[in-house]
């Protein structure tokens, strides 16, 4: 699905992602209030307003098709329900690089402890820190965080 300009707003996704993980914890369709949501986000926009910590990660395989472009996604052991109450704090913005062997991952201060999410190269099992990506046979891409990933 395409959407026409004026594209929504960082804030607007930051709720409607809150709103999400609350309506998915009320009806009980996740274990425990946990899960993942990302959100791929074609155009530019500036996370730092929001997400002002920047750190490069390696991205376990090259996506040049996706060179600046973002990804809103769920913070390791965020439960969606959480969200909602501070979407900086359980979120973090992944945008990728020119060239889409690297990333940058933006987070908030306010982030729950040090470690926020991390990047796993699901053929080698290298942990290197970001948002855990695999390519499915379409080019697309998609995310799972650690925890999920412990659970298979």
């Amino acid at each position: 699905m395409s959407i026409k300009a004026p594209y929504p707003e960082l804030d607007e996704f930051l709720t409607a992602i809150g709103d999400a993980g609350r309506r998915l914890s009320e009806i009980e369709a996740t274990g425990g209030a946990a899960g993942n949501i990302s959100v791929y986000i074609g155009w530019s926009i500036e996370p730092r307003r929001k997400f002002p910590i920047a750190e490069t990660i390696e991205l376990p395989r090259p996506v040049p098709e996706l060179a600046n472009k973002s990804f809103l996604v769920t913070g390791s052991g965020r439960r969606l329900r959480e969200i909602i109450q501070d979407p900086a704090a359980n979120l973090g913005c992944v945008t990728v690089n020119e060239g889409g062997q690297a990333g940058t991952l933006y987070t908030s201060p306010r982030r729950p402890g040090q470690r926020v999410m991390s990047v796993r190269d699901l053929s080698a099992g290298k942990s290197v820190g970001g948002v855990s990506w695999r390519t499915n046979v379409t080019g697309t891409v998609a995310h799972r965080t650690t925890s999920s990933m412990r659970r298979r």
